[in-house]
């Protein structure tokens, strides 16, 4: 694959860690191997200040209050980060395996409200009001976070969102004029703004050709690593409607550079909401214009290889009638949903990445639905004609009533992870949100 790298002036800084004092364990978790907790003070020569920590050891030992590094890391896992960010003020040991990088990890699989897709964040516009920002509890609707989002994010979009990261693009004019791309963490309250993309750079001859933009967020497990994916598209010269993606860049938070893909980008037209699942970032793909919400392939691109490849839709076989195709992830495989006016069938695709594996695992009889969101665990929110929102397990097939309004103007919806994603940080920024407001006993609930 042929690349070119941009760095930016802003390379990722070395996260804050302090060793804590020698614990005697019989092994080390991957979290205390990465972050270096397990270093003798008698090999450093520090052997006074070791007897004393031993003398306390087993002190605490013996008054039933130590636990030994391992388990604390299990016990922090557990938590909702706002209380994380408190313990970091106990003691230097504590902040030590908070801040582990391999611990953020850990975090996101472990807290209870984000194994079991708990809250929902939502982004609303109502008319003549200032956009919404909103965290809800799932199950009843209720407003656990309100952030009014006009003052830090205005002419914004929401274009992924992953382990509680969300790409928010920021556009003044056409595609390509004077776009800004950030990453928020609502939950740390930090946000970082991306330096410039080359594809917007002055000395692109393309840009005024620029016929749409599309994003993805994907994350790297093999190097812990965040990407986000920018892909460009033109109209050629000689054809008015087929469009062409002509530059992709593929931006590393751990390297602070844009590189610059130049094989293998796809021909065809990408459309949002992403969907990241099995390493990879999923697009609907269409090779013109489309016609009745139909799509063609679904493009995904490698985020560990950064290659683009090809996946054929299931085929249906049973149209009859305007149909809506979304993108999902249930049950951690890549889902397909066509929406028809009197049901729903649920594509599962049960082999990563093999397009023969697709096979229709559910049809939900429901007329006159509006499609909201498939969570992972196999619950389907949506609203119809005279109601409100309800939700319909499609594994238990209980169906109930969620909240007697609609979301108002609704523009993006997912599942609120919390996280530590950029907490640590420099170059990344705190924003405050006026007209904020935070139901306290709700967000601690798990």
């Amino acid at each position: 694959m042929k690349q070119k790298s941009s760095c930016s002036s802003n390379s990722t800084p070395n996260s804050e860690q302090t060793s804590p004092r020698a614990m005697n364990s019989p092994q080390k978790t991957p979290c205390q191997s990465s972050c270096s907790l397990s270093q003798s003070p008698i090999a450093s020569g520090n052997c006074s200040k070791s007897a004393v920590d031993a003398k306390r050891r087993r002190r605490m030992m013996e008054e039933g209050y130590y636990l030994p590094p391992e388990l604390w890391i299990q016990v922090f896992a557990r938590l909702p980060v706002k209380s994380l960010l408190k313990f970091r003020c106990v003691s230097k040991e504590w902040r030590g395996l908070i801040d582990c990088p391999d611990f953020a990890s850990m975090h996101i699989t472990h807290y209870k409200n984000n194994r079991e897709n708990k809250n929902l964040l939502l982004i609303e516009s109502p008319p003549w009001e200032e956009e919404r920002w909103t965290v809800l509890a799932g199950d009843t609707f209720t407003k656990t976070i309100l952030f009014l989002g006009k003052d830090a994010f205005d002419c914004s979009f929401a274009r992924g969102y992953l382990n509680g990261l969300l790409l928010i693009i920021k556009q003044y004019g056409g595609y390509g004029d004077n776009e800004e791309i950030t990453l928020w963490n609502p939950s740390v309250r930090k946000f970082m703004q991306l330096p410039l993309c080359p594809i917007f750079g002055e000395d692109n001859d393309k840009l005024d050709e620029m016929a749409n933009v599309e994003y993805g967020l994907g994350f790297d497990s093999s190097s812990n690593d965040y990407k986000v994916v920018v892909i460009a598209y033109h109209f050629p010269e000689d054809d008015a409607e087929t469009q062409v993606a002509s530059l992709v860049q593929v931006y590393s938070l751990k390297s602070g550079c844009w590189k610059s893909i130049t094989d293998g980008n796809p021909s065809l037209d990408c459309f949002g909401p992403q969907v990241f699942v099995d390493g990879a970032i999923h697009w609907l793909g269409s090779d013109g214009i489309i016609d009745d919400g139909v799509y063609t392939q679904i493009v995904s691109f490698d985020v560990r290889c950064e290659v683009f490849n090809y996946l054929n839709l299931p085929n249906s076989g049973d149209y009859h009638g305007p149909m809506v195709t979304y993108l999902s992830v249930l049950d951690d495989s890549l889902a397909l949903l066509d929406v028809f006016p009197d049901n729903i069938n649920v594509w599962v695709m049960e082999n990563s990445r093999v397009s023969e594996s697709w096979r229709r695992r559910y049809t939900i009889n429901l007329q006159y639905v509006r499609f909201l969101y498939l969570k992972n665990n196999g619950e389907l929110l949506f609203t119809r004609p005279h109601k409100g929102v309800e939700s319909y397990n499609i594994k238990t097939q209980q169906l109930k009533d969620v909240d007697k309004t609609c979301p108002d103007q609704l523009r993006f919806i997912h599942t609120y992870v919390e996280s530590l994603v950029l907490f640590n940080r420099v170059d990344a920024e705190c924003v405050e949100f006026s007209g904020q407001k935070e139901n306290q006993g709700v967000e601690g609930n798990d």
